[in-house]
């Protein structure tokens, strides 16, 4: 008999706390869990959540993540409503795909391989962990979309730091110092990659500006990102960033690089989802999103298998300090993917992108 309801058993996982890099609490209580409901569990050398239902010749993997950003939440109930850190950002998704799996324990046509992966919020160990052999007939990422929306897109990204050196002088003489220099350069990265809003252009952001002086000489240093739309690969913007960076003096290091991913909106998979959305009395909505997820990597990993973003929540609270989920919502996300998985199950030939 089935467990925990998908409300209970999100409360339950949200009242564990799981930031990147302490995550083995609560892939121990779904792993008891799971067992309990009659799943395959089993572990990698990552501490990843796995849990697999059904026995058909076909793999429909689900990848969501068991980790946080960090920041306390007070987990409780109100009005319908949980509150906690994660209960959008993606313990809900999670815990939807999840519940819908429960029902297929027995599918002769389908697997279902949950994954709760740790360390998405960092560097994606857990999801790089994942077998590249696995031969999925379809991938959902689990990230909140909405009960109603799936996501088709993730922009790419690049990451790095930079630095200026410069001879300390007096403020009131002309020139700039080794701050000036950051700023401008990064002004002309702006003007040069046309930052804009939206997915299909680039938009940047800085982080940790810091600068100092011990009278001689004078240093300034900045983290930076650039999210990158499908247009733009990372070494092209790579290499106008590093153009940018010899004619201001600027000294940058790069240290991630990961292109967008998009995926076809005229799958099966994306047919399956729009008819068990409707069948909720919502309209689907066809979403792409400017952040970067495991999404980014799995299309690299699995090229030409049909892939989506799901699940219950609303992704503008993700990282705030007011994240919440109605449970009516996440109820309804259950039963969108478990009518998803019952379609997939019955759809020949292999699904494809």
């Amino acid at each position: 008999m089935p467990g925990l309801s998908p409300a209970k058993l999100l409360e339950r996982l949200v009242g564990i706390p799981s930031p990147t890099g302490a995550e083995a609490a609560a892939v121990r209580f779904l792993a008891d869990e799971a067992r309990a409901d009659g799943f395959r569990v089993r572990s990698d050398d990552a501490g990843n959540f796995l849990a697999e239902a059904g026995r058909g010749d076909r793999l429909m993997l689900f990848v969501g993540h068991i980790d946080t950003v960090p920041g306390h939440i007070p987990v409780r109930v109100e009005q319908g409503t949980l509150w906690g850190r994660g209960a959008v950002d993606a313990k809900a998704p999670l815990v939807a795909a999840y519940c819908a799996a429960r029902a297929h324990l027995n599918d002769p046509d389908l697997r279902i391989l949950v994954a709760g992966c740790v360390d998405e919020e960092g560097h994606s160990a857990g999801a790089k962990a994942l077998p590249r052999d696995l031969r999925p007939a379809a991938i959902i990422v689990g990230e909140p979309s909405g009960a109603d929306g799936i996501t088709l897109g993730y922009k790419g990204i690049l990451r790095g730091t930079f630095g200026a050196e410069r001879e300390a002088q007096h403020g009131g003489h002309p020139g700039g110092g080794a701050a000036d220099a950051l700023v401008a350069w990064w002004r002309d990265v702006g003007r040069d990659l046309e930052f804009a809003d939206g997915f299909a252009t680039c938009h940047g952001r800085l982080g940790d500006l810091s600068s100092s002086s011990d009278g001689l000489r004078e240093l300034a240093k900045a983290s930076f990102q650039v999210r990158l739309p499908p247009s733009v690969a990372p070494a092209e913007a790579q290499r106008r960033i590093a153009a940018l960076a010899d004619r201001h003096s600027v000294q940058v290091m790069f240290s991630e690089a990961m292109p967008a991913a998009e995926s076809s909106p005229r799958s099966a998979l994306v047919a399956h989802l729009k008819t068990a959305i409707r069948s909720e009395g919502m309209q689907p909505r066809l979403k792409h999103k400017t952040g970067t997820a495991d999404f980014n990597h799995l299309a690299q990993w699995y090229p030409g298998v049909a892939m989506v973003a799901y699940g219950p929540g609303d992704a503008h609270l993700d990282h705030t300090p007011h994240e919440r989920i109605e449970l009516a919502e996440l109820e309804r996300g259950v039963r969108v993917l478990e009518r998803t998985f019952a379609q997939l199950a019955r759809t020949r030939p292999l699904l494809t992108a």
